[in-house]
């Protein structure tokens, strides 16, 4: 290999200056091939590209008879997930892969070709059209086996009202300095280390307070009455979502975990526990309360099986129900959460109707503290993972409605803003 930006350019050159000392390297080189070198032009390096404390070296090649560039590709192999540990997608992955190379139709001698300085057109063709056809087998595969992901900016909170300032005058003064020859000292060169220690002070400050800005900027939308984008602010900052497990024990993905556990409860269930309950009994003159026993028979999802819903117990015949309540929380027997919000729902309008009837002279204040200490513990919301739209739909309308009785407002009236004015949160915040 050979350094070309060494033997070209004079051994004043320098492609790095530290900020602090204003000390000037030569950190970054070309390597390139004898092939390559041979066929360089020129060499060079961009002082006027202002990008970061690094400067860009450019190299220019003759090169005769390469093909014209028709189209550009746009590449996706930077939006590809890449999860490897999961040995499914792994395995996906290796298949498509595999299939999509077995079509391939590969001529050694044109695209193995050892002539350094090839003008065979033709080769040129080949050449090309079997590295799009690589990149697109590629890039399917990763598609099939992984998928793409969206690219998320980071944001600054802040920027516009403490930083950008600062940054617009840090840039004029290091371009001020470049054009006046790079002094390392003098007036241009103590402006642009002050300006560049100003805008680097008031990025960290902006770093550093990240909570208190984004509160900031949400009492902003609230003077302003921008309730859409407030409200916007506070679901990003509270997601409320939940992830569940990848591996549980020794199984790992969504498949193996449901296996295992149906294996589990397959297991307990084969294994007959009233009997054992009977013998039980029997052994140690134990007698069951049959009165607080009941079962209930939980249906698969989105299949319907007719079972023999009859059960003994010590000569007593055993209720069976739809759901029961433990704990407070209401279990269904197709483990949904509907009827359990439902109760909440009934419980919460009890509560509203109460308040509105004995505290209806009381103050603004005193109204809106009495609906944080009552209407805010909703029982056992965060277990609800399986419901109808339509049933939480319903209950957050019942908690809109107390907050407007309970204020004399109108039903028309936009809940979120009246939410926003008095201080109080609504049930997106609440959950």
């Amino acid at each position: 290999m050979v350094i070309a930006d060494v033997r070209a350019l004079p051994p004043t050159s320098y492609t790095h200056v530290n900020q602090g000392c204003l000390s000037r390297t030569w950190m970054d080189h070309v390597l390139l091939s004898p092939c390559l070198f041979d066929v360089m032009d020129e060499c060079s390096i961009l002082y006027n590209s202002v990008s970061s404390d690094h400067f860009p070296l450019m190299v220019d090649f003759k090169v005769n008879g390469l093909p014209a560039l028709t189209q550009v590709r746009l590449d996706n192999a930077a939006r590809i997930k890449w999860e490897f540990r999961d040995k499914r997608k792994r395995e996906e992955y290796g298949r498509v892969v595999t299939e999509l190379l077995s079509g391939f139709a590969i001529d050694p001698v044109r695209v193995c070709c050892f002539q350094n300085a090839c003008l065979d057109r033709e080769h040129h063709d080949v050449i090309n059209t079997f590295h799009e056809a690589l990149i697109e087998c590629m890039v399917r595969a990763h598609q099939t086996g992984f998928g793409f992901c969206r690219k998320r900016w980071r944001q600054v909170p802040g920027w516009n009202k403490f930083v950008r300032e600062a940054h617009s005058t840090a840039r004029e003064s290091f371009l001020e300095w470049r054009a006046g020859g790079d002094p390392r000292w003098g007036a241009l060169a103590e402006r642009m280390r002050s300006t560049r220690a100003r805008f680097k002070l008031c990025l960290r400050w902006c770093k550093s307070h990240e909570h208190q800005l984004r509160a900031l900027s949400l009492a902003d939308k609230l003077a302003a009455g921008d309730s859409f984008n407030f409200w916007h602010g506070v679901h990003s900052m509270n997601p409320g979502s939940h992830t569940l497990p990848l591996r549980v024990v020794h199984a790992v993905g969504e498949e193996d975990i449901a296996s295992m556990w149906g294996d589990h409860f397959k297991g307990i269930l084969n294994c007959d526990l009233i009997n054992v309950c009977q013998v039980y009994a029997a052994k140690h003159d134990i007698v069951y309360n049959t009165t607080k026993i009941e079962c209930m028979v939980v249906s698969p999802a989105r299949t319907h099986v007719d079972y023999l819903e009859t059960a003994w117990l010590g000569g007593s015949a055993l209720t069976f129900v739809d759901r029961f309540a433990y704990l407070g929380h209401v279990i269904s027997h197709d483990m949904t959460d509907d009827n359990d919000i439902i109760k909440q729902t009934t419980k919460l309008l009890v509560v509203g109707n109460t308040l509105q009837r004995k505290f209806s002279y009381c103050s603004r204040e005193v109204k809106m503290e009495l609906l944080r200490s009552h209407c805010y513990s909703i029982y056992c919301n965060s277990l609800w993972s399986r419901y109808k739209v339509a049933t939480l739909n319903r209950l957050k309308v019942c908690h809109n409605d107390i907050l407007k009785r309970l204020l004399g407002l109108p039903r028309c009236c936009s809940s979120s803003l009246a939410f926003a004015r008095n201080g109080v949160n609504n049930l997106g915040v609440i959950r």
